[in-house]
């Protein structure tokens, strides 16, 4: 859970953290975002805000705590989207994109496509993420058909109950394309189902 005493962090104000953090570093470290941090800085939001930082980079954990710590304001830095890391396909890494370059050179941030980024955000489906998934999609050259077929490849083996993350995932679809053929959740588990025996 968050800190609830954790400010609302903008665009403007993770940038400026991450630079601190650029700044304040000795060995150069590479760090990876997901959630609503990795929503933000891939999408150049501006209107969004998020209280903490989610990253799947357990190892620079208490560097960044310590950092975070002396910064200006409390900033929420945790490893907890670790836990999440089953809802990304197997080879996501070969995708990530470079959202933060230091100019020190000591801080390089990633985060997942904005597919696999969707992907997350289905199995979540939080308050925010249908906002979030909007962003996504909309991006230039979003791949609707690696998003549809890597999530049906991690259905099958994903934590959690199978037919609501398909439920989640074809409501996504059909609010985010209306233009393609309507999905339902039977749909969903069958072509899951298919891509499982294959």
């Amino acid at each position: 859970m968050a800190r609830s005493d954790a400010p609302m962090l903008s665009l403007k104000d993770l940038e400026d953290f991450l630079d601190a953090v650029d700044r304040a570093l000795g060995p150069p470290i590479d760090l990876v975002l997901v959630g609503g941090t990795a929503v933000q800085l891939l999408c150049r939001d501006p209107d969004r805000r998020t209280r903490d930082i989610d990253t799947l980079s357990t190892d620079t954990i208490p560097v960044l705590v310590q950092i975070a710590a002396t910064h200006l304001q409390p900033i929420d830095i945790n490893d907890r989207a670790a836990l999440f890391e089953s809802y990304l396909p197997d080879d996501w890494q070969d995708r990530v994109r470079l959202v933060f370059d230091g100019p020190r050179k000591r801080l390089r941030v990633v985060v997942p496509c904005p597919e696999d980024l969707a992907i997350m955000k289905v199995f979540r489906m939080g308050p925010k993420d249908e906002d979030d998934l909007l962003k996504l999609a909309s991006l230039p050259g979003f791949d609707r058909e690696g998003f549809r077929d890597r999530f049906l490849r991690l259905l099958p083996v994903a934590i959690g109950p199978e037919r609501r993350h398909a439920q989640f995932f074809a409501e996504a679809w059909n609010g985010l394309f209306p233009d393609e053929l309507p999905l339902d959740i039977d749909d969903v588990l069958k072509a899951a189902g298919a891509v499982r025996s294959a």
